[in-house]
């Protein structure tokens, strides 16, 4: 505080005298200078002994040198502000500046910290060469000791040599060693530090620097031999082969390896080698791995060693590695080995060719392995067998035990013969069966279930199982099983020959399988058939595995260019493999005379997969069934479905695919490619040559859109396409004439001579002919001049004239080989362009409530038939030219004109001409002034049916092998076992009479038997493709009843209409209930037109809801649409308390309603019974409410009911009318007198309609 004050009190005296100065006007004195000031940044410090520090002084208003001074300096030593510790105690450290100072308080310790001696540990000098050793004195590892510290020497250690290297100055840090003479020695330098002694050992080796190695390069791929440094490491190495072999490997390698010493080349025995082979720990005086002689590296055994070399004391390394080379042996044919093969358990001998250049050496087998990309079998040799050198040929016996089960490690494969010198690498060809007749080819499918579990889980044990499949079994597939390839069918199958198969193939996974996942009963699965379980209720499957299709078959079926003839994939949705895998394949093969039943495939039903290099020609092909959620119901020759909705990477890839088919399919659900759901970019190159559709017209996901399939009805189609074939797997395709076929056929699929039409038109025809043609084999191609060749199918087609203004027009058809254009056939026709066209219908002999001409087959005393053409021509001369049946042409020397009348001979519609059905007859016939075109409808019926006894001795339906009774006997079903088809006409009316003197009533019809497969229907006694007209005449008094019966017990495919029955009853019928209908138990696509019935419901019906009877049908199943339709049911009693019946349709089977219509039908129930236990038109009638079409559909419970709501209008052209205000439905047919008795009781508000004037 003072000497602020007296520095304030010394400011205001200077003011005032340099105020008054100013006043005065005399200069100012200058002003003293300010006062130098010193500070330290530490004011005292404490330092280890030799630890070292840094003060920073800090100096103000002074320019000058600051003094530094030790106030001990045993102590502490300072240099310009750095402090060293030399010895323990205290000293001040004192920093100067002009007059002032500042101190800092120092003070020493000794931690006792170990000294460290940082120096070499060993050097290597050159002889006559000098090198500089450093070394340093540490503090631990903090302090660095100044030299002047320290005393050194370097002493020579004991024992060491004095004459190899010697230091220039003993007592240094840091000196020169000299190289006197090649060798090694060692020193040791002393450092002594305030008494404390320490010391370091110095290796010195002297080498002779003039010591050259050199060697020379040889290059060589990283798996050839080889010399050269390492690109890396600069390292040499030398990569030896066992064997020579060619250019690229070889057994000895010239390193040209030198030796010099300055300028003076030495010897290769002057220098000494060693050699660490493998892993040893230390070098020896030799190697089993190389031999190292005048510079030439030898192989002498598989492995690895380390080369030193030592001259002089110089030494060189490096490395060998010797190899067994992989030699590929260019075998002409692949070896095959076949995994299943009858002695491959045992041992099969197995040769391998060698040439003269690469042949075996002294060498000794150790393996055969099978290797296919990253998988290598084990050793396939039979360990207690021995080889058999033979010249160039060795011998070894091979067993499976190691050879691998799933496809995907065989097929195309490699053996890998392993010597001690080499590897032999042999093209093979390994697979699990090679198929040679059709017994091994039905039976595969178990073999490939073994497989599946075998690659899975090489030590499963296949044991023999039940259905239920508890165990791993190639019988089994079930859910419970445990078996790890669940769902899986693998290995790789190949044909070895053509194979005859010339029957139905049973596949091993079955529809029910895809569908359903399970089967409901053991009965139901075809013989041989694979069960599983793996989607569905029963299942417990992973829907999404099923979409992804990781289920099926992932193995390879390769045909290897050989055809399978005559298989037969029969009704059932499955296919030759149903269920194909994302990783299964079909391929290099062809199918010739194929057929498939109803909805099947004949391939693949569903899946996944690879198709690629297939020949279908099919001979049949049925119908489909049209399902939006199940397109596999398609019938398809290639695949059914393929599930793509939202999962394209697992969509089939169908590939070089030509698919021929001769025949027409039976309805569009028949396909030729797939039924349906199918995606992008599936197709490369498929062709279709059919008449029937690519895909499916109703579908999950639509057709296809990507270019790669192609559709021809025909071959004059794919020929005139332009399409080409150059990218074609050759392997497996031929082209000739620019068309492909299989190259292992014998010749081209094409008629091999010059008859190629299987039937022509006559030589002459007129403009309203149809001029068709059929050719012998689909592999044709046709060209017409004069008109235009329409297919409608791949070998049938019609030509249309050209138009022209002349009488007559030349129509010329060619038809050549479309493999061979030598082979030709040549065909003309000389049609009659004006013309007069006549319509024949029966005359009033023939006539039976038709225009139809109708030709009883089974009457045997007939000679034909006739067309009466009286008043329908004109002019002399007459001449038949031609006369066509069904589109077939009559010879005509069946045929005559006589007296007004054209007649055919019964030839000319049986034997090998039979004609059945309905069918249209065209002629030509020529007078002197016209060309007449006749026209008329036949129906060549099967039975004719004119008397009682007619009716009771022709056999319905049933089973045509049982019957064994004379009379008008149906034709035997073509498909069908124990099923009859035909076409039957109501000639007269007709009334059932009594059985015998016992006055039972005589039951008409026939008992089903159901039977699993054998129809569509699984019954016995089915009445398929037929059709039974009444002509609107009336059966009387026939009665009906028992179980699964009726008048056809069961119908398929059928019609039944203008009938009319009076008086019938539904009853019991030898004791047996009627479960039954009165037309039939059991119906399926078929329709059911223009039938009354006036009955009664008798005792007896059964009380049993699965088969209740009906006035019309029992029962409707399958998803084919069936139609009811215009048909009248008047039931005058009933039992009470019995309503189990129906007047139209008690019962249908599962989907099967939503395919059935129904529609104008009246039905009217006059028993006085509780109108809770009347029969009604449809039994359960409220359960069914997803039926396709019910429409004008009544029923009355008698005749007080109001009438007038029916739609009258829709019966237009019925043989129902409507009689009175009230609407009153009454059959034409019973609208005369014969029938006024038997009509009083159904309607006993009188009968005066009963004539055709009170109507």
């Amino acid at each position: 505080m003072k000497r602020k004050i007296l520095i304030c009190a010394m400011l205001a005296l200077c003011l005032v005298i340099g105020v008054s100065a100013a006043g005065c006007g005399e200069k100012q004195p200058p002003s003293p200078p300010s006062e130098v000031s010193v500070a330290l940044d530490e004011e005292s410090v404490t330092l280890d002994l030799f630890e070292k520090c840094v003060l920073t002084v800090t100096v103000e208003n002074s320019t000058d040198a600051v003094v530094w001074n030790s106030s001990d300096s045993d102590v502490v030593r300072v240099v310009g502000g750095n402090l060293t510790a030399i010895g323990t105690g205290k000293a001040t450290v004192t920093a100067s500046v002009g007059g002032k100072s500042a101190e800092c308080a120092v003070t020493v310790v000794d931690s006792g910290t170990a000294y460290v001696l940082d120096t070499e540990e060993s050097v290597v000098i050159g002889k006559n060469d000098e090198l500089t050793v450093s070394a340093q004195v540490w503090r631990g590892n903090k302090y660095k000791v100044d030299d002047e510290f320290v005393t050194y020497l370097w002493q020579l250690a004991q024992n060491a040599d004095d004459d190899v290297a010697e230091p220039a100055e003993a007592n240094k840090a840091s000196t020169k060693f000299r190289g006197l003479n090649v060798g090694t020695t060692q020193y040791v330098l002393s450092a002594v530090i305030k008494g404390t002694t320490i010391s370091s050992n110095l290796a010195i080796t002297v080498r002779n620097t003039q010591v050259r190695f050199d060697f020379t390069e040889v290059n060589g791929a990283n798996d050839a031999s080889y010399f050269k440094p390492d690109a890396a490491s600069g390292v040499w190495k030398a990569r030896i082969a066992m064997k020579t072999v060619g250019e690229t490997h070889k057994n000895t390698v010239a390193t040209g390896f030198t030796v010099t010493d300055g300028e003076t080349p030495k010897a290769f025995s002057d220098v000494t080698f060693s050699y660490k082979d493998g892993d040893a720990d230390a070098y020896s005086d030799s190697s089993q791995i190389v031999s190292f002689v005048n510079g030439t590296l030898t192989a002498l055994k598989e492995g690895s060693t380390v080369v030193k070399g030592v001259y002089d004391g110089v030494e060189m390394e490096f490395a060998v590695e010797t190899y067994r080379p992989r030699v590929e042996i260019d075998n002409a044919e692949p070896i095959e080995l076949e995994r299943e093969a009858s002695d491959m358990a045992s041992g099969k001998a197995i040769t391998f060719s060698f040439t003269e250049t690469v042949k075996l050496t002294d060498e000794t087998v150790i393996s055969l392995k099978l290797t296919k990309n990253a998988f290598i079998s084990g050793n396939l040799l039979k360990t207690d067998g021995g080889t058999t050198l033979n010249g160039t040929d060795l011998t070894v016996t091979v067993v499976n035990g190691n050879m691998p089960y799933a496809a995907a490690n065989l097929g195309e494969t490699e053996l890998v013969l392993a010597t001690d010198k080499a590897d032999y690498v042999f093209d093979a060809f390994v697979y699990t069966k090679k198929i040679t007749n059709a017994t091994e080819l039905q039976a595969f499918g178990a073999l490939a279930h073994v497989a599946a579990e075998k690659a899975e889980n090489p030590n499963a044990v296949i044991t023999p199982g039940t259905a239920n499949g508890i165990e791993c079994t190639h019988t089994t597939h079930d859910k419970n099983s445990g078996c790890p390839a669940r769902g899986l069918w693998d290995g790789y199958f190949v044909l070895g020959n053509d194979i005859p198969f010339d029957g139905a193939y049973k596949p091993f996974i079955t529809s029910g399988i895809i569908e359903t996942g399970e089967w409901t009963s053991q009965e139901s699965v075809p013989s041989g058939t694979v069960f599983f379980e793996f989607v569905g209720s029963g299942g417990g499957g992973n829907w999404n595995e099923w979409r992804e299709a990781k289920y099926g078959f992932r193995g390879v079926f390769d045909g290897r260019g050989y055809n399978i003839a005559g298989m037969k994939i029969e009704a059932g949705e499955a296919g030759f493999i149903s269920l194909l895998n994302k990783d299964g394949v079909i391929k290099n093969v062809s199918f010739t005379d194929a057929e498939i039943g109803r909805m099947t495939s004949f391939l693949v039903a569903t899946g996944a997969g690879t198709i690629e290099n297939v020949y279908v020609q099919a001979t049949s092909q049925k119908e489909g069934a049209k399902n939006n959620n199940n397109p596999t119901r398609y019938s398809g020759f290639l695949y059914g479905s393929a599930d793509t909705t939202d999962i394209a990477k697992n969509v089939p890839t169908i590939k070089n695919v030509l698919f021929v088919s001769p025949v027409a399919a039976e309805t569009d659900k028949a396909t030729a490619i797939g039924g349906g759901a199918f995606g992008k970019n599936m197709f490369e190159n498929v062709v279709s040559v059919s008449a029937a559709t690519p895909f499916g017209t109703d579908v999950i996901n639509g057709t296809p859109d990507n270019v790669g399939y192609h559709v021809y009805d025909s071959f004059t189609a794919l020929k005139n396409s332009g399409l080409t074939f150059v990218d074609w797997d050759t392997d497996f395709w031929t082209l000739q004439n620019g068309l492909p076929y299989p190259k292992k056929f014998a010749a081209n699929p094409g008629v091999q001579d010059n008859n190629l039409l299987e039937c022509h038109p006559n030589d002459e025809a007129t403009a309203k002919d149809t001029l068709t043609y059929k050719l012998k084999n689909a592999a044709s191609i046709v060209s017409v001049n004069g008109g235009t060749a329409n297919f409608t199918s791949a070998v049938d087609f019609t030509v249309t004239p050209a138009q022209t203004d002349a009488a007559k027009q030349n129509v010329t058809v060619t038809v050549t080989n479309a493999y061979d254009p030598t082979k030709t056939q040549t065909h003309t026709v000389s049609v009659a362009m004006k013309l007069e066209t006549v319509k024949v219908v029966a005359d009033s002999t023939q006539r039976n409530n038709s225009d139809t001409i109708d030709v009883d087959l089974s009457d045997t005393t007939a000679s034909g038939f006739y067309l009466n053409l009286t008043d329908k021509i004109s002019g002399g001369n007459v001449t038949v030219k031609s006369v066509a049946l069904g589109n077939k042409g009559v010879a005509l020397q069946h045929v005559s004109y006589a007296d007004g009348k054209l007649n055919v001979q019964k030839a000319a519609y049986t034997g090998t001409n039979a004609m059945y059905g309905e069918q249209k007859l065209s002629a030509t016939l020529e007078t002197d002034s016209t060309v007449y075109v006749v026209e008329a409808d036949i129906i060549f019926a099967d039975v004719i049916i004119d008397s009682e006894e007619d009716f009771r001795v022709t056999r319905l339906s049933g089973d045509y092998n049982q019957h064994d009774y004379s009379g008008k006997l149906l034709r035997k079903h073509p498909d069908y076992n124990e099923t009859v088809t035909g076409y039957i006409i109501l000639k007269n009316d007709i009334t059932c009479i009594k059985y015998d003197t016992q006055q039972e009533d005589r039951s008409y019809g026939i008992a089903g038997q159901y039977s699993d497969g054998v129809n569509p229907m699984n019954m016995k006694s089915c009445f398929i493709d037929g059709v039974f007209d009444g002509r609107n005449h009336v059966i009387k008094n026939a009665k009906v009843g028992g179980s699964n019966g009726g008048l056809f017990a069961s119908i398929y495919r059928t019609t039944i209409k203008n009938v009319t029955f009076i008086n019938a009853e539904l009853a019991t019928v030898a004791g047996r209930a009627a479960s039954t209908g009165f037309l039939a138990t059991s119906c399926g696509n078929s329709t059911i037109e223009n039938v009354t019935v006036y009955a009664k419901i008798g005792d007896g019906l059964n009380t049993d809801n699965n088969n209740p009877g009906s006035m019309l049908i029992s029962k409707i199943s399958h998803d084919l649409p069936t139609t009811v339709k215009n048909c009248l049911v008047v039931v005058e009693s009933q039992p009470n308390k019995q309503n189990n019946a129906s007047m139209l349709v008690s019962r249908m089977d599962g989907n099967a309603q939503k395919y059935v219509t129904i529609k104008n039908c009246i039905c009217v129930n006059m028993a006085n019974v509780d109108s809770a236990n009347l029969v009604r038109a449809i039994y359960n009638e409220e359960s069914y409410t997803q039926m396709l079409k019910k429409e004008n559909v009544h029923t009355f419970l008698g005749w007080n009911a109001d009438l007038t709501n029916v739609d009258v209008d829709a019966f237009t052209g019925s043989n129902i009318v409507f009689i009175g205000e009230s609407n009153l439905p009454v059959s034409k047919s019973v609208m005369t007198d014969a029938y006024k008795d038997d009509l009083a009781k159904y309607y006993p508000q009188g009968t005066d309609f009963t004539t055709e004037n009170d109507a």
